[in-house]
């Protein structure tokens, strides 16, 4: 500070003699030493800006994980509405079939085959859509998300019902075990395989009709109206209580992310902003009385000091609001210039 005030010494001044200068010299050195002691502000300000540069970074992660359960949510509704569809339309297959083979009416039993073609690839659409995944019907491949699911339909779909469909014993020992054995995919394969070949011999056989109590027929009505329906009320009830837990998890983490951006910004506030900004207060003030302190022969022949007086004068209207008194102040101590 002393070199660079004898370096913006004007020419026009008269220079101070040696015993004024050797009485300046400590006076101003110990100031300058407390100028530079604003650099220990240096830490709160970069923990501050640490703080505020991490902000867009929660908010986008907040942004990216909310987004991801609503697609979870938007996938979810859409399987639990295909799987009661499925549920629903396995059994018109049986309905359909069931009414082509018993009539020999040709006209009804063509309206009967019609609607049976259609359910049956409508029923192996919708079940290929939740098993493998479909774009259009906006679903996920079941078999690689959910573990039960995949249990369900590759492994087992013998299920407790009370007795009012079957015994779990049974279940597992009907037609070679396939559903202890293969679970619900390999039976609902063989179901409309079955299907489509009584529904070929209807077309084949308009005016003819065939025993339901025997034969693949009576198979084909085990599978739709004995067996199926607690695998597939299985399958519904899977698909429907997955999705509810992981929207009553994301709630409750929801609920703690909330709180702990509220705490945090208090903490945030009370521990970092609010001491950062009463220092900054206390050391303009402290270099505003600093400056008043100079002698009038440092204050007009030290450039430096003049413009540092402006600055701080300005910073201190700022942010204490008075620096229109500490420039008439000075102004009054100089006796020739007014920061």
């Amino acid at each position: 500070m002393v070199s660079s005030c004898r370096a913006a010494r004007t020419p026009a001044t008269p220079r101070p003699d040696k015993r004024s200068r050797r009485a300046v010299s400590p006076f101003v050195l110990r100031t300058c030493t407390r100028l530079e002691a604003s650099d220990a502000l240096r830490p709160h300000c970069t923990c501050a800006l640490s703080s505020l540069s991490l902000s867009p970074f929660v908010a986008v992660g907040t942004y990216l994980w909310k987004q991801q359960q609503v697609r979870y949510a938007e996938h979810a509704r859409a399987e639990v509405l295909w799987s009661g569809q499925l549920q629903f339309w396995v059994r018109q297959v049986n309905a359909n079939a069931r009414s082509a083979l018993a009539y020999s009416a040709p006209i009804f039993v063509t309206d009967q085959v019609m609607r049976a073609r259609q359910n049956s690839a409508t029923g192996i659409k919708l079940m290929n859509a939740l098993l493998y995944g479909d774009t259009d019907l906006n679903t996920r491949a079941m078999l690689q998300v959910s573990p039960d699911v995949a249990s369900l339909w590759t492994r087992y779909a013998c299920f407790d019902n009370g007795g009012f469909y079957y015994a779990v014993a049974e279940c597992e020992a009907f037609h070679d075990s396939i559903l202890s054995r293969s679970g619900l995919l390999g039976a609902a394969q063989e179901y409309f395989t079955l299907a489509n070949t009584l529904v070929d011999w209807a077309v084949a056989h308009p005016d003819q009709s065939m025993s339901l109590s025997s034969g693949q027929p009576a198979l084909m009505q085990q599978f739709g109206i004995k067996f199926f329906p607690p695998a597939f009320g299985r399958n519904s009830d899977v698909m429907t209580d997955e999705p509810m837990a992981s929207i009553a998890r994301f709630n409750a983490v929801n609920i703690v992310v909330t709180v702990a951006s509220l705490l945090a910004l208090f903490a945030f506030y009370f521990a970092i902003y609010l001491p950062l900004v009463r220092r900054l207060d206390r050391e303009i003030k402290h270099v505003r009385n600093l400056l008043l302190l100079f002698p009038d022969e440092v204050s007009r022949n030290c450039n430096a000091i003049i413009l540092a007086g402006r600055e701080f004068i300005k910073d201190s209207g700022s942010v204490a609001g008075s620096g229109s008194i500490a420039s008439g102040a000075i102004g009054r101590r100089s006796g020739r210039r007014a920061f």
